[in-house]
């Protein structure tokens, strides 16, 4: 079933829905700059045919559906399962729907001055800290979320201080506010929970995947929740401690459905776990080099299912982090854990910009690129699995803890710009602590991406193909060296 909307159901519903007078009304008020392609005699399909040409290239089909179905909200009726052919494209279309009601709300009522110390109060991190309008508002606030979103604090919040609005975004949490987790908002602000001991405002999900010795077609995974050095978790997989996973001989990966079952599993235990906190998640895949550096080894992109039982991307939902399960043996057992520790410390103190600008060696024989400093590293090739397998032993044995590349399956040869555009979209964004933000700024990416191949059918954008190593000496599972921590054979 088709996530892309369909256009000819939309061709369709627009020859039948509307006249040539709501048509010309329709491109006049919303979407002037199709006019100019308009000839004298072109007959009302025809131009039916440009607009549609022209929002699917502009990404605004789903802003001429909501003017449809407000100009003809019966034959809308008729065609809309029929044009949003998945559920995952009706959620969106009812979550796009929904932003752009509630951005009318607020600009009829409300003026910007009103609304910052509320949106200061609710914006996550990652969020700018200063926006322009109510719109770049509303739309900072909408982001993937695990519980609710801060979009939804945001809206309860406005409508308890304006009695002017408070019917209308009544209406609102009732007509959508669970497209954005309101009843699990309503859950947890009326049900008082048990306080969870923290260290920061995200916990991980840490997750070991190994190939067992002597059977490389074999996975093993163990799993821990991290919330502070003082209080990390194991997580049962199936009422087992650890799992193993054959790997499809013929090189297809059909284990990807049953890690997907294991990591739903997961996610889904450390949401209950952290359920009433104000912690956020991310994913740490421990990989070994010839794991991580395999071109069809894509976890990040593997789906789940999340709780209202939708298929979601894991990379989409949360921001995912690859770590080197070679560090473990090195951090535990003391011989380089100062180093890591230095090297960590160096780059926490650096600024964005002098990472980006800072001078740059190459290695004539590896396709990446490595500041002096030695800790950060940015691909400038794509990278062949042989050639991710030389980098990442590099990053391993000079303990360079970030590293950033993209796959070999990017058809651009120089990735180099693009991942300092990456830096310097972060660099603009008034947050502290930017290089923590990283791993967030590669799941905007990832979203990003996602919605260039439904929207647009682009399955070019970096975002399905960059990678992110980050080899932190701290959020670690338990010593897996001693008895009671080793991975289970069974």
């Amino acid at each position: 079933m088709a996530d892309t909307p369909n256009l000819d159901q939309i061709i369709e519903l627009m020859n039948k829905a509307l006249t040539d007078n709501s048509f010309k009304q329709l491109v006049f008020v919303s979407f002037k700059p199709v006019k100019n392609q308009f000839k004298p005699d072109d007959a009302l399909f025809d131009k039916i045919l440009k607009l549609v040409e022209y929002v699917d290239t502009n990404r605004e089909i789903f802003k001429l559906l909501t003017k449809i179905e407000k100009i003809n909200v019966k034959v809308f009726g008729e065609y809309e399962r029929k044009i949003l052919q998945s559920k995952q494209s009706q959620i969106k279309y009812q979550r796009y729907k929904a932003i752009n009601q509630l951005i009318e709300y607020l600009q009829k009522y409300l003026d910007l001055d009103q609304l910052q110390s509320i949106y200061s109060y609710c914006r996550p991190n990652q969020a700018d800290k200063t926006v322009t309008d109510i719109e770049k508002m509303v739309t900072q606030l909408d982001r993937p979320f695990q519980t609710y979103s801060p979009l939804i604090k945001f809206v309860v919040q406005v409508k308890e201080q304006f009695a002017e609005l408070n019917q209308s975004l009544e209406n609102w949490l009732s007509q959508y506010g669970d497209l954005f987790g309101y009843a699990k908002f309503q859950n947890i602000t009326s049900i008082p929970h048990p306080s969870l001991p923290v260290e920061s405002s995200e916990s991980s999900l840490l997750i070991i995947i190994n190939q067992q010795k002597n059977k490389l077609d074999c996975l093993e995974l163990q799993a821990w929740l991290w919330v502070s050095e003082q209080n990390i978790h194991p997580l049962s997989i199936n009422k087992k401690d650890s799992i193993i996973i054959n790997v499809d001989s013929s090189g297809h990966h059909q284990h990807y459905q049953e890690i997907s079952a294991v990591l739903t599993e997961l996610i889904e235990n450390s949401n209950r776990f952290l359920e009433g906190n104000s912690q956020s998640l991310r994913i740490d895949f421990f990989l070994p080099i010839n794991l991580l550096s395999r071109e069809d080894f894509k976890i990040e992109f593997i789906n789940f299912q999340d709780r209202e039982g939708m298929n979601m991307k894991i990379g989409e939902m949360y921001p995912v982090v690859f770590r080197l399960i070679n560090i473990l043996g090195s951090l535990y057992n003391g011989g380089l854990k100062q180093r890591w520790e230095e090297h960590w410390s160096q780059l926490k103190g650096q600024n964005l910009n002098d990472l980006i600008q800072s001078s740059l060696f190459e290695e004539s024989n590896c396709t990446f690129k490595a500041n002096e400093s030695h800790t950060i590293c940015l691909g400038y090739k794509k990278l062949s699995e042989a050639d991710c397998r030389k980098a990442l032993n590099h990053v391993y044995k000079r303990i360079i803890p970030v590293f950033i590349w993209v796959r070999n399956s990017f058809k651009d040869e120089m990735c180099i710009k693009n991942i300092q555009n990456i830096f310097e979209a972060l660099d603009r964004k008034d947050i502290p602590d930017k290089i923590k933000q990283l791993p967030l700024e590669i799941q905007e990416q990832r979203v990003i991406a996602l919605d260039e191949e439904i929207f647009n059918n682009n399955k070019e954008h970096i975002g399905h193909h960059i990678c992110l190593l980050w080899n932190a000496p701290e959020r670690m599972p338990p010593d897996p060296q001693k008895p009671e921590n080793a991975l289970m054979a069974f």
